[in-house]
């Protein structure tokens, strides 16, 4: 993208054609349509693209110039899209005739030829300040313009770490309307598709970890039946879904759930405590459905009950604090597993398997894979993105030290 839009009268060419020089050879991209503007062109089109796509305009003023009614239009059109302007004078013009744009900035004067080099010098360093912040709101107003033409097309919307970089303008008076809606716009998409993979593998963490249950307690024939295998199916799809929507919910909750929670933080979390419980509790209810085709006992029921519990907590404690997710990840196992433990573990003389186990014991040893897989399914969307930002942190250092 160019770095700067030059705004001229073509009475003031030749002077134009120097600055341009000396811009050029100090390695500036330079927008400016005595070169620029295609033949057969829609010629103001092709202006507003460059002051568009251009970090600063540069008005070359003189009386010549506001007499000019093309630059008015520039004047206008810089304006509208926040750009830095930078107002140079060759010919000292009546104040009075000046556009309030321009005459309330600094002006840096060109009218002594013995003294370009000085005026260029000043010129190179108001071009130079804060530069990363100007590159920043060009690409992001090119990138706004872009996407209200393609009538707010969503795959034009920025993503990822554009979109994280971007973000960080929004706070700042100078950008449009228009760059507003497109970084909100953005913003929400990014949060859908953000929790759509949150569900997506909270559901697969779900769903492996019923699988890998069932896979390590049918080894017998004679229980692999057709409806106990509908029965497994159907539990891990319910489970799968639970885990999933908890996964979702935890770090951030749709607009309309928002407003309808309300505004107030203790009935925010009074009422998000509900909802994941009531979440939880239906997962491992879902259990009992499926025991109920079996054999199930007082055991079963308060061990599902209090899992339904613990599952809530667990992911409870993940939308109300910030630690890492792979500790999250350890904690939701635990509070999986720990209930159907401290059921157990009480008395194994009267212990009647869920399923079949070759001793009582397997039931706590294959709950800690079936509970991690869970968790990490639960998880893996925040430890991945954990892992990848770890993984930039570390990769500099290693190119340093290379």
């Amino acid at each position: 993208m160019p770095d700067v839009f030059i705004s001229y009268s073509r009475k003031d060419k030749a002077f134009v054609e120097k600055l341009v020089t000396a811009l050029e050879d100090k390695k500036r991209d330079v927008w400016v349509d005595f070169e620029d503007i295609p033949f057969a062109s829609e010629w103001w089109e092709e202006i507003q693209k460059g002051i568009e796509s251009s970090e600063s305009a540069i008005f070359v003023i003189s009386p010549d110039y506001l007499a000019s009614e093309v630059c008015g239009l520039e004047v206008n059109y810089v304006h509208k899209n926040n750009k830095r302007i930078v107002p140079i004078v060759v010919q000292k013009p009546d104040r009075n005739a000046v556009p309030s744009e321009l005459a309330a900035l600094n002006w840096i004067f060109f009218d002594n030829v013995d003294a370009f080099d000085d005026s260029f010098g000043k010129l190179q360093t108001t071009l130079d300040t804060n530069l990363v912040e100007m590159r920043q709101h060009t690409r992001l107003l090119v990138k706004a313009s872009e996407w209200a033409k393609a009538a707010h097309s969503n795959s034009l919307l920025l993503r990822g770490e554009e979109l994280d970089e971007l973000l960080k303008l929004s706070t700042r008076t100078d950008i449009t309307d228009l760059m507003r809606d497109f970084l909100q716009r953005s913003e929400e998409r990014h949060r859908q598709e953000e929790m759509a993979q949150r569900f997506f593998w909270g559901l697969m963490g779900g769903l492996l970890g019923i699988a890998f249950w069932a896979f390590s307690t049918f080894r017998s024939d004679i229980l692999i039946t057709p409806d106990r295998t509908v029965y497994t199916i159907a539990l891990g799809q319910v489970f799968g879904i639970c885990l999933g929507v908890l996964s979702m919910l935890a770090d951030e909750l749709p607009n309309r759930l928002q407003r309808w929670l309300g505004s107030s933080k203790i009935i925010r979390f009074v009422l998000r405590s509900l909802l994941f419980c009531v979440i939880g509790i239906f997962a491992w209810a879902s259990y009992i459905w499926f025991l109920q085709r079996l054999s199930t006992t007082v055991q079963d029921e308060n061990s599902l009950l209090f899992g339904g519990i613990a599952l809530a907590i667990g992911f409870l404690i993940r939308s109300v604090t910030k630690l890492p997710a792979w500790v999250f990840t350890l904690v939701i196992a635990a509070l999986i597993w720990l209930p159907i433990y401290i059921t157990y573990q009480v008395n194994y003389v009267n212990f009647v398997p869920l399923i079949y186990f070759d001793a009582p014991e397997q039931l706590f040893t294959i709950g800690i894979p079936v509970a991690l897989i869970m968790a990490i399914g639960a998880n893996f969307r925040a430890v991945y993105q954990e892992v990848v930002t770890y993984y930039h942190q570390l990769r500099p250092q290693s190119l340093n030290t290379a």
